[in-house]
């Protein structure tokens, strides 16, 4: 069991203390007698193992822990002989140790108020239930133990059951025990859902839930509504937030989960029990406020941005490529738990990028559905949502699988011919940095693309226009910007540049120009097309001449250059996407 600790600083006033809304009174010039009396009988049964730490300055320990005798301030008289706090607190025969913190300083300065702190925490042990008595002391003493809980919650794995105050009023004869705790409590929240914001976590917000309400729900027997309301919000929360934390795609597609949340925020009586709470439940609920209560294939993209905004990056991409894999399936009516189904919406992305054949095709093992699929095949290579982006997608998934397999892939170099010469493997995975970036340009790129209006279910056999990236720089690397430059021209393919071998002559360059200009009509079914053309000269003007003689229309990308001078005198030097400029 935990052990009990009660903390007070020492102070001394002759008064009569009550507890408002309780029949508890007693007369005594110390509240530290009043308090532990309260507590024993009304809250916290003191045990053997529990202790009570008085905190002493020198003059405290002179004036009030030790016996001495009173004075008249005016006569200088002594009118009467006083026990001490050490005493009267031995007389109450409790059965556990009093240890007194002594020889405390005054708190002058920022060292002083350390060593009280530190003084006081030092003592603590992992678990230990906190009461505080804050009436006598400093005025920054408030302070120090709303500090002091904070830290050794955290530090210390402690819990804060107590925190009070003798309220007193000239001339100083009566008094009142207030309890202070519910300020605690209501930091406990606020941290819990600022951990839920920032974070993500929802661990503390369940678990208060738990502590605060089940007392209030036992002593009503179950029939306190606002008490269940509050207790059933924080289970929704968790219910929703795992559901994205484990990628459960279609539970948050059915948003059951979040219209069930936000009913119960919406039964939440503010004016009673936790009034402060409810700038908290709003601040929870705007945290989420991206999500329909409707079933809707778009809660998968806000759950992809959810998590990234919350640093979930491997779940931001499955999420993103799977929202995309359910809204072809939606668009086509196809069941979005229809696992074969999904393999071919997921596999016509690659049959575009690699031009695969029909034979090819992966039309699982039961015969009597090989015309079927075949059919569903056709229609979606057709759609025009899938023939326009196929290039992204393919993207999204290289990297989902970067990630999936830890970057734990290689690729082989080739030379100017493009054969692979007999080298050994190297690596061939993005940094994180550049994940991370990739990830964000392509959630914000589909974010955009899955909620225009004139996306709809309609099927286009209108071939797609195209846009050719002949270059050095796949357009897998481009930035958002750039890539929504590019789409509006048509589907991006991408063609490398080829190595020019410095010694080629004219002839030469003429050749290979012809080579290309075979490839990109291939490329493009013979219509022409858009082609960004970019790379080594004296080739790119033969091509780009060819090209535009036979209908082509030929593109160079511009860029600023952003110029660092670093504190090695080095530069670095980014360059920014501005637009495409036709040849």
């Amino acid at each position: 069991m935990a052990r009990k600790v009660f903390i007070s600083f020492l102070g001394y006033g002759d008064c009569h203390y009550v507890k408002p809304g309780s029949d508890y009174e007693i007369s005594n010039p110390y509240i530290q007698i009043a308090t532990l009396d309260y507590l024993d009988k009304h809250v916290a049964k003191w045990e053997k193992g529990d202790i009570a730490l008085i905190l002493l300055t020198d003059e405290a320990e002179k004036k009030n822990w030790l016996p001495h005798d009173l004075t008249n301030p005016k006569t200088k008289e002594i009118t009467a002989h006083e026990r001490g706090l050490e005493l009267r607190m031995k007389e109450m025969n409790l059965p556990f140790s009093i240890v007194p913190i002594k020889n405390l300083p005054e708190g002058d300065n920022d060292q002083e108020t350390m060593t009280i702190f530190m003084n006081t925490f030092d003592v603590l042990q992992d678990g230990d239930e906190l009461y505080f008595d804050i009436t006598h002391g400093f005025r920054f003493l408030p302070m120090l133990v709303m500090v002091l809980t904070n830290y050794s919650k955290f530090t210390k794995t402690c819990k804060v059951k107590w925190i009070s105050y003798g309220k007193t009023l000239p001339p100083f004869k009566d008094g009142s025990i207030i309890d202070l705790r519910t300020l605690s409590v209501l930091q406990d929240w606020t941290t819990g859902a600022a951990d839920f914001v920032d974070n993500g976590n929802v661990d503390k917000l369940t678990g208060l839930s738990k502590e605060e309400m089940s007392p209030i729900l036992s002593e009503a027997n179950g029939t306190n509504a606002n008490a269940n309301n509050i207790s059933n919000f924080t289970k929704k929360l968790e219910l929703v937030i795992n559901d994205i934390k484990m990628c459960r795609c279609y539970n948050i597609i059915e948003a059951t989960g979040i219209k069930n949340l936000r009913e119960y925020a919406d039964r939440i009586d503010m004016s009673s029990v936790v009034q402060p709470f409810h700038p908290i439940v709003i601040k929870i609920m705007d945290s989420l406020k991206g999500f329909s209560s409707e079933r809707r294939v778009y809660n998968g993209i806000e759950a992809a941005k959810w998590c990234l905004c919350h640093s979930l990056y491997q779940q931001a991409i499955t999420f993103l490529e799977e929202t995309i894999v359910s809204f072809v399936c939606e668009k086509n009516d196809i069941e979005l738990l229809n696992m074969d189904k999904r393999t071919i919406v997921t596999n016509s992305f690659d049959i575009l990028r690699d031009n695969k054949s029909e034979n090819s095709w992966n039309l699982g093992k039961d015969e009597s559905k090989f015309e079927e699929y075949k059919n569903l095949y056709r229609q979606i290579l057709q759609d025009s949502f899938v023939r326009k982006y196929y290039a992204l997608v393919c993207s999204i998934k290289d990297l989902r699988n970067d990630m999936n397999h830890a970057g734990m892939r290689n690729d082989t170099s080739k030379d100017s011919g493009g054969k692979n010469k007999k080298k050994k493997p190297k690596p061939n995975a993005m940094s994180a940095d550049r994940l991370k970036e990739k990830i964000k340009e392509y959630i914000d790129l589909f974010s955009d693309l899955l909620s225009q209006d004139n996306i709809t279910k309609s099927v286009s056999l209108k071939r797609a226009n195209i846009f050719l990236n002949l270059s050095n720089h796949p357009s897998t690397n481009w930035n958002e910007e750039q890539l929504k430059a590019a789409l509006d021209f048509g589907e991006i393919k991408d063609l490398p540049f080829p190595n020019i071998d410095e010694s080629l002559d004219e002839a030469g360059i003429e050749a290979l120009s012809d080579d290309y200009l075979e490839k990109i009509k291939e490329l493009s079914g013979g219509e022409p097309c858009t082609v960004h053309i970019m790379g080594e000269m004296t080739f790119t003007y033969a091509l780009v001449n060819k090209l535009k003689a036979e209908g082509y229309t030929c593109v160079a990308s511009t860029s600023w250059r952003d110029v660092e001078i670093m504190p090695d005198g080095s530069k670095q030097v980014k360059f920014h996407f501005c637009r495409f400029r036709k040849y």
